[in-house]
C-alpha cells in the first residue's frame, strides 16, 4: 500500500451487471476520498488475477468498457483504477447513485 500522490497508485472497484462499486466508498453515503485505499503498482501486479478478468485501467474509456462488459452476465470484474482517474470515477459514481435513486 502506498500514499496517495504516487505516480503509479491504484484504488479498486468491482463491476457487476453494468454497475460499479468502489472499495471504501459506501453506495449510500457521499464520496469521501479519505476512504480510498491506494495500492502501489508492484502490489497490484502481484494481486491481480488476470485469468479471472481483473483489469488495470488508465482511461475513462477502459473503465466504461469494463462496466459495459459486466452488464452482460454475472461476472464480477475487479478493477484497479489509476489514481489520475479519481475525479472522473467520482463523477461516474455520483451519476450512478442519482440513477439508482430515481429508479
Amino acid at each position: 500500500m502506498t500514499g496517495h500522490g504516487s505516480n503509479h497508485s491504484y484504488f479498486t472497484a468491482t463491476a457487476i451487471r453494468g454497475r460499479f462499486m468502489v472499495q471504501g466508498i459506501s453506495a449510500r453515503k457521499h464520496w469521501d476520498s479519505k476512504h480510498l485505499v491506494y495500492w502501489d503498482d508492484s502490489i497490484v501486479d502481484t494481486a491481480m488475477n488476470v485469468s479471472a478478468g481483473d483489469r488495470k485501467v488508465y482511461t475513462v474509456q477502459e473503465l466504461q468498457e469494463i462496466i459495459d462488459t459486466s452488464e452482460s452476465g454475472d461476472n464480477v470484474i475487479q478493477i484497479w483504477i489509476h489514481e489520475a482517474l479519481e475525479d472522473v470515477v467520482r463523477y461516474l459514481w455520483e451519476r450512478q447513485a442519482i440513477s439508482s435513486a430515481n429508479s
